[in-house]
């Protein structure tokens, strides 16, 4: 045997042993950090939703609330999602967008005013318009980055936990047609920020 077949059996059964001690040795996560997001505070106010049919099945493996937020006249529905039981339950909402017919117009960033950012999208589908932002925390910050998000998904699964919290997802999107003033819920509600 050469070494460069050597050094290929030795990767894949680091691989494969990787993989089975992975499945093996489940992390664990703290599911009631989304539990713990006040449902009240100054200029707030939040209900508990229902699932609809398909989030349900969409997120029976994940711990997720979806909220009714009522803060400075807007309404808006806000939905938070704990991936660390099923790492495929996260990912980029564009991709779910587009797949569901919806054509992006507009991708940006929201620069809040204590230093934290959240992406902000505006979407269209049949002469209809509607705007979301949306953000991973880790307890310690938001951002908006998907790819930060894999990258400590990654590093906490390489690390079995000691990496840290798994992040958490955060969409907002409108609870009815009045346009909302992204920038003002979000500086007036921090404590959802950095759940």
């Amino acid at each position: 045997m050469n070494l460069r077949s050597t050094l290929l059996k030795a990767a894949f059964g680091v691989a494969v042993g990787t993989g089975v001690l992975w499945d093996c040795c489940p992390l664990t996560t703290d599911a009631a950090r989304l539990d713990d997001v006040p449902l009240r505070g100054p200029g707030y106010a939040m209900t508990d939703l229902p699932l609809t049919d398909s989030e349900a099945e969409r997120y029976a493996n994940v711990h997720t609330r979806k909220r009714l937020l009522i803060c400075r006249g807007h309404a808006v529905i806000m939905t938070m999602i704990d991936g660390s039981q099923d790492r495929h339950a996260v990912h980029d909402p564009t991709y779910c967008l587009r797949g569901d017919g919806w054509r992006i117009e507009h991708t940006g960033t929201l620069q809040v005013d204590h230093g934290e950012q959240v992406s902000h999208l505006r979407v269209s589908r049949d002469g209809v318009t509607r705007e979301a932002v949306y953000w991973f925390t880790d307890g310690q910050k938001a951002f908006p980055s998907i790819m930060e998000y894999w990258w400590k998904c990654s590093a906490r699964r390489m690390s079995f936990g000691w990496s840290g919290d798994e992040p958490v997802f955060v969409l907002m999107q409108p609870a009815n047609d009045a346009p909302v003033h992204w920038r003002r819920i979000l500086e007036s509600v921090p404590a959802i920020l950095v759940r």
